[in-house]
């Protein structure tokens, strides 16, 4: 990815591996319209603009969709919905982050996320119990406005592909507002040496 975008969607790509020549993501939402419907498919599909727009998104990445419909950043590791009380939506974005400081008092050395051509530009987790490790992450949640949502539709109860497509567009950028410019600057060498004790 060459932006420092958290999100950002692949409609070439959707096209270019659609079945029907239109849309991948398209298929994927017939296939998956039961998260459409929260009471059943006996019930209408959901008629909210964020219950629709989170339910779009779930169907436009993984695990669901691989290659995604979405992509996201290379330190982006998971994304949930997170609800409060008042049933007020927000995106919780889960960044691999550089160790704080405070991990320098660790006896040992660790190693941390690790980025090699193996497996692409994404920050990953060593998996390996050789030495300590330390991962790191930031949760941020942004709330999704529903003023910024498109109202749902439907067609014989299959999610409208453009509908979709409009509300996962909005989520995108909704959330890029927010995270692009961190992004940038956690990369930047001054974050990158908060801690010393890394050994990747």
């Amino acid at each position: 990815m060459l932006s420092d975008n958290a999100f950002q969607i692949d409609d070439h790509q959707d096209q270019a591996l659609a079945s029907d020549r239109k849309s991948r993501y398209g298929a994927y939402l017939r296939d998956k319209r039961r998260l459409f419907f929260h009471n059943g498919l006996d019930s209408p599909p959901t008629t909210n603009p964020v219950e629709f727009a989170v339910a779009a998104w779930s169907v436009a990445t993984p695990p669901i969709m691989s290659p995604s419909y979405v992509t996201s950043h290379p330190r982006i590791q998971d994304t949930t919905v997170h609800w409060d009380d008042d049933r007020r939506a927000a995106l919780a974005v889960e960044i691999a982050v550089p160790a704080p400081p405070i991990t320098n008092r660790l006896p040992s050395r660790w190693s941390g996320w690790v980025q090699d051509s193996g497996w692409g530009p994404r920050w990953r987790d060593p998996h390996d119990n050789d030495h300590l490790t330390v991962l790191s992450t930031v949760t941020i949640r942004i709330p999704l406005n529903p003023n910024l949502l498109p109202c749902p539709t439907y067609t014989f109860g299959v999610p409208d592909t453009t509908c979709a497509k409009i509300a996962v567009g909005a989520m995108c950028r909704m959330v890029n507002a927010e995270l692009t410019d961190l992004l940038t600057a956690i990369d930047t060498p001054a974050w990158r040496g908060t801690a010393s004790a890394s050994r990747p």
